[in-house]
């Protein structure tokens, strides 16, 4: 990791490939801030490093540009932005994302004060223009008002982390402190990577570092107000799952690690998509780190997701079956239990559509790119 800069709060740390625009959209808007207390490491392995004539332009010290030639994974590329990153906290964004600057630095300057490891603020949803949905029209280009994570939180991060160890991660992180759309200590961050020679132990960075980080945050100050547009573009994994392309085989994932398949775990089912990909993370990191305090993983939410979810899948679902640890006299009733946890999950989902569909304005805010997400949430705090 890049020595700490004592004048440097907060590294925002954005690893790309091949999505300038929004980038772009991003990048410009932040250094619309007279601020000097934060950076913005740009880790690039785009086809091409048209990136750097944008940013020689800027001409802004507060901008630090990289450009890797040729594949690397995906986690690579968030290794290397993190590694170059030297504030007291870091935040990883994807670069469709967007982030409320004045307001995080605020609450970074709050949580070094209090000797906070980690700060996890609410986070709302941004769907970029060229987001379609096949059952929900004018779906791009707004700002929903409806929260994705409240902020609200406990203070014993181990039980969270042991409740999604349970559940195999195929619910989510379900607001576990993380360093992609959170705020992290360089410090904290320094612990996994010593520990396990990477930020992110696993094939999904999300959850290898949220589960990778939670043996090692002793206090996070959780955030009501919003801090995080979370946002979903064609071309990003996010937008894939909106669009509902995130699924397929794990050898055409051209971004995952290149020994994924050769690591997979038995028991999880042998395709990629967002459960499945989350329980391999989960495990991975959990073996990296050492972390047997977490508990060990459980299969029944997993299986339950990938039928409701993956049902095409069914063959790879039972193949992987056969592999669980668990009896199915206790594997069976668990997973009717989250599969009715999970129908009620989609039900809110859907109620939540209908309002997208006949009720927009009361919904969601119109917004041409995530520069303008973050002037009308902040329009909406002032």
């Amino acid at each position: 990791m890049a020595s700490q800069n004592s004048d440097i709060l907060l590294s925002i740390a954005i690893p790309t490939k091949n999505r300038q625009p929004y980038l772009i959209n991003l990048v410009d808007e932040l250094l619309r801030s007279d601020r000097r207390d934060f950076e913005i490491i740009l880790q690039d392995n785009s086809d091409d490093d048209q990136l750097a004539a944008y940013v020689a332009e800027l001409n802004d010290t507060r901008v630090h540009y990289a450009y890797t030639n040729g594949w690397i994974s995906v986690v690579d590329n968030c290794d290397a932005a993190v590694r170059a990153c030297s504030g007291d906290y870091v935040c990883m964004l994807g670069d469709d994302d967007g982030i409320m600057l004045d307001e995080a630095l605020d609450e970074m300057a709050a949580a070094k004060r209090e000797g906070a490891d980690a700060v996890m603020g609410a986070v709302l949803l941004y769907t970029w223009p060229d987001i379609t949905h096949r059952s929900i029209s004018g779906l791009g280009g707004k700002l929903y008002r409806r929260r994705i994570l409240t902020g609200r939180g406990r203070a014993d991060i181990l039980a969270d982390a042991r409740r999604v160890v349970a559940r195999s991660g195929a619910l989510g992180l379900e607001g576990l402190p993380c360093v992609y759309q959170g705020f992290v200590s360089r410090a904290v961050l320094a612990a996994v990577e010593n520990r396990t020679g990477s930020y992110f132990p696993g094939a999904s960075p999300d959850m290898a570092n949220a589960i990778g980080i939670a043996a090692f945050v002793k206090r996070c100050r959780h955030v009501e107000r919003p801090l995080i547009i979370a946002g979903h573009s064609r071309s990003s994994g996010a937008g894939r799952g909106t669009m509902r392309e995130h699924r397929g085989s794990i050898a055409e994932q051209k971004h995952l690690p290149a020994d994924t398949a050769q690591t997979w775990y038995s028991q999880i089912p042998f395709f990629w998509s967002g459960p499945t990909i989350y329980a391999q993370s989960l495990r991975s990191a959990i073996n990296r780190t050492g972390a047997t305090a977490l508990g060990v993983p459980g299969d029944a939410c997993l299986y339950s997701a990938c039928f409701i979810f993956e049902r095409s899948y069914a063959k790879d679902i039972r193949d992987a079956m056969r592999h669980t640890h668990e009896r199915p006299v206790t594997l069976v009733p668990q997973m009717i239990y989250y599969a009715l946890v999970i129908t009620a999950k989609r039900a809110v989902q859907f109620r939540n559509n209908l309002l997208v569909r006949f009720f927009p304005e009361s919904a969601a805010i119109e917004a041409a790119s995530i520069a303008d997400a973050i002037g009308a949430v902040r329009a909406r705090l002032n």
